[in-house]
């Protein structure tokens, strides 16, 4: 991975730093210096580029899978599937 940023040294933050940003990343609550270091560390870090990447795909399917395209194909459980999985539980 090349480091387009330059100016900012990647080695700033950890992996581990990296991860507990990843949140506050997404949702553009850094500061410019602080979303430039992560840039950077990502750039940088073939693991934590990785990781951002299925990171962000998960994200992506979560949401698919909640998606309304999809809502009507999510229908009631059988009442009698319900009552055996209850009374299978009860054993």
């Amino acid at each position: 991975m090349k480091n387009k940023n330059s100016a900012i040294d990647p080695t700033e933050m950890t992996c581990q730093e990296m991860e507990s940003f990843i949140d506050d990343y997404l949702d553009n609550k850094l500061s410019d210096l602080q979303r430039d270091t992560f840039d950077a560390h990502i750039d940088y870090c073939p693991d934590c580029f990785n990781f951002m990447v299925n990171y962000r795909n998960a994200i992506r399917l979560g949401k698919t899978a909640y998606a309304d395209d999809y809502k009507d194909s999510c229908e009631k459980m059988p009442d009698n599937l319900v009552e055996a999985i209850m009374q299978a539980s009860k054993k």
